[in-house]
């Protein structure tokens, strides 16, 4: 795979799962939400799994200047 997934709203354990499963496929994943340390770690869990690309952006949906970030 190589796609880079953007995961809005990340710390959700939904998310945290769909972040993994594209980790564990060689997908890359930009991790978007407010829990910057939760993210940061998700981002190096994703990385370990195989993820060429695995960050962690703030965002909030409820500010629209977040946008700008992602």
């Amino acid at each position: 795979m190589s796609e880079t997934w953007l995961i809005l709203g990340a710390s959700s354990a939904m998310a945290r799962a769909l972040a993994r499963a594209v980790a564990d496929e060689g997908a890359g994943v930009l991790l978007a939400g407010r829990d910057m340390a939760d993210l940061e770690a998700q981002a190096t869990d994703c990385g370990l799994r195989g993820a060429p690309v695995a960050e962690a952006v703030t965002f909030d949906a409820r500010d629209p200047a977040g946008v700008e970030a992602i």
